[in-house]
């Protein structure tokens, strides 16, 4: 047997093991208060909630989504002429099913224990809606049983060797640019820290910012950026190669919330006749919400997304350009500035026109720069940078400032002057800096925030 033959059977027994370590069932268990609040997506878009007690499965939401309507009419009508205002959340990427619910169950005690002690904030009713992108079982379906973004699983694996070479090719080949973009980049802003630029012209009173650049230790200047940084010239194409894969089913996954998987199958024109909402648990709660404002015209809906979580809520405001959505908070998005111009964007502007029966604002908090080029990974092995420094350095190409990261500071500073955005549509506007001292320092941490209170989200 040739050497060739035996590589290709290697690759196609790695092929094997990935296709059934990324088609290894998952569920989460739920009790009964969670059961009213969490969704949890599965990779195709179904329900993998097992509520607890009994464990039953309901697929397709049917019944999750009859609880939480009962309890959303149930929660605008206790209001009493109070507010009446639901909370949707999105988390963002690099988080499987599990760890999704494990933080939506953390989230949801804390703000019903904000709710008892009679904040006026947090007087809402909290949905989080959970989908699957873990980092391996992203990477696994991406490489193993999907084709062209939708899951294909006897030619997926039959051709995922060939994928793999692929992408392993690429990234041996970007070598040379990955090396000497993150290498260089890294030693240099390690050594000396990352400029905070400047806030542009008439966007000082919408802003809050920390312009200070951190003083390295001697070690973070002269140590730091050499050990283990020698070992990135190896790993830094495995991250490139992993990376790819992996985030393009992310970017999938995050549809499934509106389409499921088995609909993508179909010709887009014939799904949309059938349903043009869709059949994802996100579509179907959407009308739901719709209905309720139409017996409660002074229901509010508040939409916080962190990191890709924020690919979700454009969507959500795409979709809904009706939905009662007064206020959107995005934590770290890792949505592109032109994408969000073009969807979120607009609803905050058409929110400001005459005869809009009332205004929505949009807040976007950010790390301090310094902080998003130096986040470590494995003790710093592998490329410094957050994710979003990872989407804009290896996983996407741009060709403008508006294709940057929405979520990075200097990002969204450098590209402000280009949206032409007037000044009724400016004072619904919010950017917020967590300062270099704060106790959020990691992208993945920004959701920390209390987020339902407007002075943390102004930087108050």
């Amino acid at each position: 047997m040739s050497n060739i033959n035996r590589r290709i059977l290697k690759l196609s027994g790695a092929g094997l093991l990935g296709w059934t370590l990324s088609s290894c069932a998952t569920s989460v268990e739920l009790d009964s208060t969670q059961y009213q609040h969490i969704f949890a997506l599965g990779k195709d878009g179904r329900s993998v909630v097992e509520r607890v007690p009994g464990g039953e499965r309901d697929p397709d939401f049917s019944d999750q989504l009859a609880a939480v309507d009962k309890a959303l009419k149930a929660h605008a009508t206790a209001a009493n002429g109070g507010e009446k205002r639901v909370l949707l959340f999105f988390h963002g990427g690099m988080n499987g099913v599990e760890a999704g619910c494990r933080n939506a169950k953390l989230k949801l005690a804390a703000m019903h224990k904000a709710r008892s002690t009679k904040d006026p904030e947090a007087q809402f009713y909290p949905i989080f809606v959970n989908w699957d992108s873990g980092p391996i079982s992203s990477w696994g379906f991406g490489l193993f049983q999907t084709l062209q973004g939708r899951i294909n699983r006897i030619p997926g694996v039959l051709t995922s060797p060939f994928r793999l070479v692929a992408a392993l090719g690429r990234a041996i080949t970007r070598t040379p640019e990955t090396i000497f973009w993150q290498g260089v980049r890294n030693i240099r802003e390690t050594a000396k820290g990352v400029n905070v630029l400047e806030v542009p012209d008439g966007w000082s009173g919408q802003t809050s910012v920390d312009p200070g650049k951190p003083n390295p230790s001697f070690i973070k200047k002269h140590v730091q950026p050499w050990i283990p940084g020698i070992f990135r010239v190896v790993t830094t194409p495995l991250a490139d190669t992993w990376g790819v894969t992996a985030y393009g089913d992310m970017r999938r996954t995050a549809h499934l919330p509106f389409v499921l998987e088995e609909d993508l199958r179909f010709d887009p024109s014939l799904a949309a006749a059938k349903n043009k909402f869709g059949r994802g648990v996100l579509a179907e709660l959407g009308k739901k919400i719709l209905l309720l404002q139409e017996s409660h015209d002074d229901l509010r809906v508040t939409v916080v997304a962190h990191s890709m979580g924020a690919h979700i809520a454009n969507e959500l405001l795409r979709r809904y350009p009706s939905l009662a959505v007064d206020r959107v908070v995005f934590l770290a998005p890792a949505c592109s500035i032109r994408e969000f111009a073009s969807t979120t964007l607009e609803f905050v502007k058409h929110s400001t026109e005459e005869g809009a029966p009332f205004e929505c604002e949009f807040f976007c908090v950010t790390l301090h720069p310094d902080r998003e080029r130096s986040e470590t990974m494995f003790g710093g092995f592998v490329p410094h940078g957050s994710l979003l420094v990872y989407v804009d350095d290896y996983l996407t190409t741009h060709h403008s400032v508006e294709e940057g990261t929405l979520g990075t500071w200097n990002n969204l500073m450098n590209a402000l002057p280009t949206l032409e955005i007037d000044d009724s549509v400016k004072k619904l506007m919010h950017v917020t800096m967590l300062p270099w001292e704060s106790d959020e320092q990691t992208h993945g941490a920004v959701d920390n925030i209390a987020f339902w209170k407007r002075d943390v989200l102004l930087g108050k």
